[in-house]
């Protein structure tokens, strides 16, 4: 069990499968399981796990964040329990989206001139 807050969740107490289910997007849980995975079986840094990911709040909306956590084991090498923090970014990611498009729009204009643009 942990407790989690954040992501319309305040405080109360969940399995980690549990709130997975819950508020991971969907299309999300694979590629974080994966990553998770691989952090997890390499020899710890001490530095903290990072991932940005999707979740779905509780009151429907889908928002971007940036999590942050350290993994307690015990000696056999079992996840005692995470502590860390999540982050909104979703204005970050919406941005960079902007980014993405006026750049793709910039670059179909320049290859697409039949004038020199100088």
């Amino acid at each position: 069990m942990a407790v989690y807050k954040g992501a319309g969740v305040e405080g109360y107490r969940m399995a980690r499968e549990e709130y997975v289910r819950r508020f991971i997007h969907p299309d999300d849980r694979e590629e974080l399981r994966r990553q998770a995975t691989e952090n997890r079986s390499r020899p710890g840094t001490g530095d903290p796990e990072q991932y940005e990911h999707r979740v779905v709040r509780g009151d429907g909306e889908v928002i971007h964040i940036l999590t942050r956590n350290r993994v307690v084991m015990d000696p056999e090498g079992r996840v005692l329990k995470l502590v860390g923090v999540n982050q909104d970014i979703t204005a970050r990611k919406k941005m960079e989206d902007t980014l993405r498009e006026s750049e793709a729009r910039l670059r179909a204009i320049l290859h697409g001139s039949r004038d020199a643009i100088g």
